[in-house]
């Protein structure tokens, strides 16, 4: 294995064995977009909806079917069947749920109790009714994380309360979810996307999402103002079956993507890239874990006409059966990738490494330019994918 020192990454020659000649092209985007189908369907959803990626995400309509639920409160189950949300706002649904109990501190403070309990963890906010685990900050509760954020206003905080949610939906205001952590909430998916958003500001943080076929998406959206279009801290993406955050066309604003203290782990993707994929947009990654993702190439992060900084966290244990089990980095047309990286952990010996390779670089527009390289921990580096740039297809330390 080379590893990365003072001088050029010993990418050596043009990858061989399992990492063949690979043609990348645009994966298909999500289902976030067979979702917003079902969500503006005219009945309810058994949950097994299929459809076609229109590639866009025009046309969203404002009333729909969250399709079925089910939220579990601890051990307090709540099963409201084909809860349906109509054009006025209004809800319907049958269901039970059994009681948990809850104490208020003097500051508001809230620390859960009895049956159900988070074990005496004190919440950032009010979860006395557990009939109503979902509270729009200063506007009413709701038994699902979907009924909430259908009816929350543009810049809205959505508290989720602790309990495992089984449902999937499509943010289409500018939203902030808030988890009461990333332990004590679990938005599981079935298929599609989990959570799309879907041109919007958003916000997400201390939450779980585990399932469906991409844990968050967010795409087509240029911000017009300061922050971050698509931030997320502090949640966790396991065991989804292409990507875990799938992020397009996304600009402007102060860093188009941010992730803080993320975990993505146990993406298992069938094409190109898997942890995080980002196509034709720009982005930071501070101290977030990516390990034991697989894909046919890319495994951690595909970075398609993108440029990303990667600060801190940890990347391991991803493959890729074609190469770049870390990365792939690779271009369409004359639009390149970037990767840059700092103080971050990519990985050192047997039993951490990612497989095939940490790096593989694919440029679509440069005949030859597929090679591949390993990297190491405590990683300072820059990964160039424009051929005329200081490290050409290849990674250079800092």
């Amino acid at each position: 294995m080379t590893s990365i020192g003072s001088e050029l990454l010993e990418c050596g020659c043009p990858a061989t064995g399992s990492s063949s000649p690979l043609v990348v092209s645009p994966r298909p985007l999500p289902a976030l977009f067979v979702l917003l189908a079902a969500c503006s369907s005219a009945g309810p959803s058994d949950g097994s909806d299929a459809g076609t990626d229109t590639g866009g995400v025009s046309g969203v309509e404002e009333s729909g079917t969250i399709g079925e639920t089910t939220t579990t409160l601890g051990s307090a189950s709540s099963e409201a069947t084909d809860t349906s949300t109509s054009g006025d706002g209004s809800t319907t649904g049958t269901g039970r749920e059994t009681e948990t109990g809850t104490t208020e501190s003097p500051d508001g403070s809230t620390t859960a109790t009895g049956e159900g309990s988070t074990g005496g963890t004190v919440l950032p906010f009010d979860c006395n009714d557990p009939d109503l685990p979902v509270t729009i900050e200063g506007a009413g509760s709701y038994s699902t994380i979907s009924d909430a954020v259908f009816a929350a206003g543009p810049g809205a905080t959505v508290q989720i309360c602790p309990g495992t949610y089984e449902e999937r939906f499509v943010v289409i205001r500018e939203l902030e979810l808030a988890g009461a952590g990333m332990d004590l909430v679990e938005i599981v998916g079935d298929v599609n996307t989990t959570v799309a958003v879907s041109g919007v500001y958003f916000h997400g943080h201390d939450f779980t999402i585990r399932g469906g076929d991409t844990g968050l998406s967010s795409g087509n959206f240029a911000g017009t103002r300061d922050g971050d279009a698509l931030l997320l801290q502090r949640v966790a993406i396991e065991d989804a079956r292409e990507f875990g955050v799938h992020a397009s066309d996304l600009s402007g604003g102060t860093h188009p993507i941010r992730l803080e203290d993320c975990r993505i782990t146990g993406v298992d993707a069938s094409g190109q890239g898997a942890g995080i994929y980002m196509r034709r947009t720009e982005g930071v990654v501070l101290d977030t874990e990516l390990a034991l993702n697989s894909a046919e190439a890319g495994g951690g992060i595909l970075l398609a006409s993108s440029t990303l900084q990667f600060e801190g966290g940890h990347v391991h244990q991803n493959d890729a059966a074609q190469g770049g089990g870390a990365l792939l980095l690779t271009d369409f047309g004359t639009a390149y990738s970037q990767l840059s990286i700092v103080d971050s952990n990519w990985a050192s010996g047997v039993d951490e490494d990612n497989v095939e390779a940490d790096v593989r670089c694919v440029l679509n527009s440069s005949i030859g330019s597929d090679v591949a390289g390993f990297l190491g921990d405590s990683s300072n580096a820059i990964c160039d994918g424009d051929p005329s740039g200081s490290a050409p297809a290849c990674c250079l330390a800092r």
